[in-house]
């Protein structure tokens, strides 16, 4: 069966849908957009990680990545608001980003962002998520 081009553009430029990703994958999409939303209301974000991510630690590492990412991003960091199935590129990165540390691939990390940011930015970001993760980890297991 033949797509058209427009199918096949759809198909190329999509991102996917919460429903169709692993759990853990969208309490951290979860916990980006809520975090992102209270930092731009100036509420409490710490408190809001917590209830994510179960302890103060795993929050404020999650807290120092998308400050990370604040600082390193070219432009805003861009996402959905947090009852949106959909997942914007910036989210999608975050958890390819976080994909690319679990499986120990630090060369395709970096070739997600080298084009994006400096090479020094990119470890940060690194150390950053494999900080995060180790928590995380513990937490889900």
């Amino acid at each position: 069966m033949k797509q058209s081009a427009s199918e096949f553009t759809k198909l190329l430029s999509s991102t996917p849908c919460l429903p169709h990703v692993p759990e853990a994958q969208v309490r951290i999409v979860s916990a980006m957009r809520y975090t992102i939303l209270a930092h731009r209301q100036n509420k409490d974000i710490e408190g809001c990680l917590v209830a994510h991510f179960g302890t103060r630690k795993a929050a404020r590492r999650f807290a120092h990545i998308l400050e990370t990412m604040g600082d390193i991003w070219p432009e805003p960091v861009m996402i959905h608001a947090p009852k949106c199935p959909q997942t914007t590129y910036d989210e999608m990165l975050l958890l390819d980003l976080v994909t690319s540390v679990i499986q120990k691939e630090p060369a395709h990390f970096h070739g997600l962002l080298c084009d994006m940011i400096p090479e020094k930015d990119c470890e940060r970001l690194h150390i950053a998520i494999s900080r995060f993760l180790k928590l995380f980890r513990e937490q889900t297991a």
